[in-house]
């Protein structure tokens, strides 16, 4: 198979199969710029030797590529659905970032009300320690009340440093 593209720099009367009218047809695609070209044709003649011919006839084939006018339009809308996924993964960023600054922040103020409620324990544990060690010095309460109590007292103290630290991470 052998083929010859038309040279574009012909004028389109010299060309083979011109037809009147055909500039009416290249102005919408030569709107598009540079970029896209005109149609160029292609003629192609067959020769096949498994079948052989006679001298007087030829298999010739006329061909046209055409451009692809609505690439460009085609190329703006795959910018266009990339830009889009973009700005969704930007969302869903945004909303996973805001719902984990949430989660911290509740985990925070439950932490803080814990160590309030730690803190009021421990004034309680040091409140029953005075008042065990009054007892103990008046007669009336033995001493393992008063190492129970400050024991209490000493465990109050190490759970306001653990949420202290639980505060801090």
């Amino acid at each position: 198979r052998t083929s010859t593209a038309w040279p574009a720099t012909l004028p389109s009367s010299d060309r083979r199969g011109h037809r009147p009218g055909s500039e009416s047809l290249m102005r919408p695609w030569a709107a598009h710029g540079a970029a896209l070209r005109a149609p160029q044709p292609t003629l192609e003649e067959e020769k096949n030797f498994l079948e052989p011919r006679t001298a007087t006839s030829k298999d010739i084939g006329l061909g046209f590529t055409f451009p692809f006018p609505s690439k460009l339009h085609l190329s703006g809308n795959v910018a266009r659905a990339a830009l889009r996924s973009a700005e969704l993964s930007l969302t869903q960023l945004q909303q996973q970032i805001a719902a984990l600054t949430s989660q911290a922040y509740d985990a925070l103020l439950v932490a803080l009300r814990h160590r309030d409620d730690l803190t009021e324990g421990r004034s309680l544990a040091e409140d029953f320690l005075h008042k065990t060690q009054a007892r103990f010095q008046a007669g009336t309460t033995p001493r393992l009340d008063v190492v129970k109590a400050e024991v209490d007292v000493a465990q109050a103290d190490n759970d306001l440093i653990a949420n202290e630290r639980a505060v801090a991470t």
